[in-house]
């Protein structure tokens, strides 16, 4: 009995010892990247109406924790109502400061606030008819990276969007938000 309890201790310690030293080594080794680029999938939300698919890459230039993220990304929402198909698609392109938590640990949190252009377009079957508006926007938002591996990690992020479209037309469009979540390169 007293042989198995200490084969158990040391086998103990040593697991722990190694994952110690490995503990170790991936921490040291995440370093604070200069460049990220992002790809991933994007849920925009703007009331009375939702875009369940859309895409969006970004990228970002590091100095310390402060660094310039510029975005592009598109949603696309399409109705049939009375044997009418509707289609809309939306474009943003946007660009603004960036504030990372870089840590040795593997969770950075961030905020960043873009501004930009946001292009809204709705075609629908009748006649082939379409309406495209192209807005500003002011988008502020936060998020957190989870560093997975050298090089590379996963991100969430949650968006108000304000688009500054024309009041009196499409005034329900204007308060927008965005849930985005993908993978991140960390390039140094």
């Amino acid at each position: 009995m007293l042989v198995r309890l200490s084969n158990l201790a040391t086998c103990t310690l040593l697991v722990f010892g190694f994952s110690s030293v490995v503990s170790a080594q991936t921490s040291t080794a995440v370093g604070q990247p200069t460049f990220e680029l992002s790809a991933g999938y994007q849920y925009l939300h703007i009331p009375d109406r939702s875009f369940p698919f859309g895409v969006v890459v970004d990228g970002a230039r590091q100095y310390g924790p402060f660094g310039l993220a510029a975005e592009v990304g598109w949603s696309r929402d399409s109705n049939d109502n009375a044997n009418i198909g509707t289609t809309t698609n939306m474009f943003h392109f946007a660009a603004g400061p960036r504030w990372t938590g870089f840590s040795a640990g593997r969770l950075w949190p961030y905020a960043q606030v873009v501004g930009g252009a946001e292009v809204a377009h709705t075609s629908t079957d009748v006649a082939n008819s379409g309406n495209t508006q192209t807005a500003f926007m002011l988008q502020p938002g936060v998020g957190a990276t989870v560093v997975a591996g050298d090089g590379w990690s996963f991100f969430g992020q949650v968006d108000y969007r304000r688009a500054f479209f024309d009041e009196t037309e499409n005034g329900k469009i204007n308060n927008q938000f965005r849930i985005l979540f993908g993978a991140r390169m960390l390039l140094d």
